[in-house]
């Protein structure tokens, strides 16, 4: 799984995929500009699952595998 959250917890995506990758590009009017985001790998997700994509629900967090900011 893969998880990507607002620094204050907002959640932004959480998203199953079924074939393994290294890469994953993804755009969201989520995203904020100045905001620091927190991506994380495993974990687990309470909410419905269409596609791979959890929406509503409760993340379980994994291991945090990085984070960004926004610049423009």
């Amino acid at each position: 799984m893969i998880h990507v959250e607002a620094a204050d917890g907002t959640d932004v995506l959480s998203f199953l995929p079924t074939k393994q990758f290294q890469f994953l590009v993804f755009s969201s009017a989520e995203l904020d500009v100045g905001v620091g985001y927190l991506v994380y790998v495993g974990g687990s997700s309470t909410g419905g699952s269409a596609d791979g994509l959890y929406t509503g629900g409760a993340y379980t967090p994994g291991t945090e595998a990085g984070s960004f900011t926004l610049d423009s």
